[in-house]
């Protein structure tokens, strides 16, 4: 009977001790804590090509979230142009071919040298419009007896014009849909220059006077010659992106004196832009 006692007694307060000591909290509802390896590889996450600004936000846990910053996105670099436009630089030279009556004093071609300076005022896929100023000089051999006039032809040595062009150039340009490298455009330009006196024909024993020469003393030789070119050109926008040739056929009247000078010129040339 005692040990019955003894067992019912022991149950008892085992019983009451279950009863008094607190209970605790669930796990899954007080924990609010992760394990490490529960945390998303960047390695692994798609990337987001989406234009949304805003940060990425992940929840870990119940009312617990976690930013997590955008990387950095690469700037896309603009893609070199393959045909540059702007100021350029350019050397023209080549043959200057003269028509009567000035090839009555000298012979009938020279050369033609020219440095340009210039900007592409417009600049659009099929259309170009330049401006341009240009400094020039023409050398010439001059006849020493004039096949037309009984007398020696009052241009000895070398027949030279020396002046300056401004001009506009409005061109078109073909070629690919998005590069075009050949470009045809119209020269029209003038300007002014001179023909400085090579010998002193009142004192050389070869050459009439002035005044025995008539009216065609010193024929272009003599104050400020005003000066008009016109023409055609052709341009080739070389893989050397700055860097460009081509061919400017002008019409060049010269005017001072009694005589008229003009000439077609075909240069070439290689222009540079900035």
């Amino acid at each position: 009977m005692s040990c019955l006692r003894a067992v019912q007694l022991a149950l008892l307060f085992a019983l009451l001790g279950l009863f008094l000591s607190p209970q605790p909290v669930a796990a899954a509802e007080a924990d609010t804590s992760y394990d490490e390896d529960d945390e998303p590889d960047d390695g692994d996450e798609p990337e987001d090509d989406s234009d949304d600004p805003d940060e990425d936000l992940e929840d870990f846990g119940e009312g617990e979230r976690t930013k997590r910053a955008r990387p950095a996105r690469k700037k896309k670099q603009r893609a070199p142009r393959e045909v540059v436009k702007g100021a350029y630089a350019k050397i023209n030279i080549g043959p200057i071919f003269w028509l009567p009556p000035i090839s009555d004093f000298t012979s009938t071609s020279g050369t033609e040298m020219d440095f340009s300076f210039g900007y592409d005022i417009v600049d659009l896929l099929g259309f170009t419009l330049s401006a341009e100023a240009s400094l020039f000089q023409t050398v010439t051999n001059g006849d020493g007896v004039s096949v037309e006039l009984p007398f020696a032809s009052p241009i000895q040595g070398d027949f030279r014009v020396i002046g300056g062009v401004v001009s506009v150039r409005p061109a078109v340009n073909f070629g690919g849909r998005k590069v075009k490298r050949v470009s045809l455009g119209l020269n029209v330009g003038g300007g002014a220059g001179t023909s400085p006196d090579l010998i002193d024909l009142d004192n050389n024993p070869n050459a009439l006077s002035r005044v025995a020469a008539g009216p065609y003393q010193a024929v272009m030789q003599q104050g400020v010659l005003g000066i008009v070119a016109a023409g055609p050109s052709i341009e080739y926008y070389t893989k050397l992106a700055h860097f460009s040739v081509g061919l400017d056929v002008d019409f060049d009247i010269i005017i001072g004196g009694p005589v008229i000078a003009m000439g077609l010129a075909t240069n070439l040339f290689v222009k540079y832009t900035f």
